[in-house]
């Protein structure tokens, strides 16, 4: 902006040296800073990123983390990992205010942003199930830790990040 008024001023005194009516008001600058009157385009004129593609990835990460934000809001979400026992309460429908109640292990953990899920699996009436439920829905209410390092009854810490060996192993290590 600043350099915009200062080639309008210089475009107007060289009209009115040829005796040329160019503009008939004077144009006087505030005696603030000169970076007070830079826009934030000019400012950032030299972007970190100028391959376009990289500037939109970096536009869309910002909008995820935004995004991943406003889901956080309202929900009660402990921290878990994969082999803790955890209980979960979401909705049925958007539509129905019925909650569903669910207990079991959390085999894996998928971080993704607004696409972040997790595998719980438990053994009910002799069968075991699996359910994958995202963080990010707005379905979800609730994720409440019952007991850290389930597996290995909280004696010592689970070392895998996915615990997919679990489902060949006995029922009583997925049941809560």
């Amino acid at each position: 902006m600043l350099a915009a008024i200062k080639s309008f001023g210089s475009v107007a005194s060289a009209a009115r040296s040829r005796g040329l009516l160019f503009l008939s008001t004077q144009i006087t600058l505030p005696t603030s800073k000169a970076s007070d009157l830079v826009t934030p385009f000019e400012k950032n004129k030299h972007t970190k990123l100028k391959i376009p593609t990289k500037r939109a990835a970096s536009l869309l990460q910002q909008l995820e983390a935004e995004a991943v934000a406003n889901y956080s809001k309202g929900k009660h979400i402990e921290t878990f990992k994969p082999g803790d026992s955890v209980e979960v309460h979401y909705l049925l429908s958007r539509t129905s205010s019925r909650v569903q109640r669910v207990k079991g292990v959390v085999l894996a953990r998928r971080n993704r942003g607004t696409g972040s899920s997790f595998i719980l699996r438990n053994h009910i009436g002799g069968y075991g199930y699996e359910q994958k439920i995202f963080l990010h829905s707005p379905l979800l209410q609730s994720v409440k830790v019952l007991q850290e390092a389930f597996i290995h009854k909280g004696k010592k810490r689970v070392r895998r990040a996915k615990l997919f060996y679990l489902r060949e192993k006995a029922p009583s290590f997925t049941t809560v």
